[in-house]
């Protein structure tokens, strides 16, 4: 599986809020997300977050099914920053 993804801008700062939110399971899909945006393979990803094929690969394919507000979801209940993110007009 291809592990490229493309983010827009908006979408990267609404991921780098994650990234700082505290929430650290939040935290961890949103640098995966970013990583991989900055041209990473899961190899590389895995190595510098010590993170599993698994964890790599779903926060892939919950960004291609739902993008980023799917992505970052780990426990049924929405992150906390879908508001501010859906503030912007061309965010889902």
């Amino acid at each position: 599986m291809d592990g490229s993804i493309r983010l827009t801008a908006e979408e990267r700062k609404v991921l780098l809020q994650a990234y700082r939110s505290g929430d650290a399971r939040v935290a961890r899909r949103a640098h995966v997300l970013l990583l991989l945006d900055d041209g990473l393979s899961y190899r590389d990803v895995r190595t510098f977050l010590y993170a599993s094929n698994d964890l790599i690969a779903d926060c892939v394919r919950r960004f291609r099914a739902g993008g980023i507000h799917e992505a970052l979801e780990s426990t049924g209940q929405p992150p906390w920053f879908i508001p501010v993110a859906r503030q912007t007009s061309h965010l889902p």
